[in-house]
């Protein structure tokens, strides 16, 4: 499910050559479930590294947003400030 796609995002971001398809990962990941920390974060993430700051900002608040784990939403919530 969802988990398992935003675990695989995870992993891949860290690659430069398979950056794309974790944030492709991640975004089927939020479409299953909207409140996938984990993969709102990773979307973040990788809009930041590419210079997409008004989406990363997005992405995090988004993820501040979600129920949880906390270790997700809190690291978004540092990142939006």
């Amino acid at each position: 499910g969802d988990l398992a796609l935003s675990e695989l995002a995870m992993m891949l971001m860290e690659g430069r050559k398979t950056r794309d398809e974790a944030l492709s990962l991640a975004q089927r990941a939020v479409r299953a479930n909207h409140e996938n920390g984990q993969a709102w974060l990773i979307i973040g993430y990788i809009y930041q590294i590419s210079g997409k700051r008004a989406d990363s900002r997005e992405a995090y608040k988004k993820c501040s947003e979600c129920p949880g784990p906390k270790r997700y939403t809190n690291e978004c919530r540092k990142l939006i400030r």
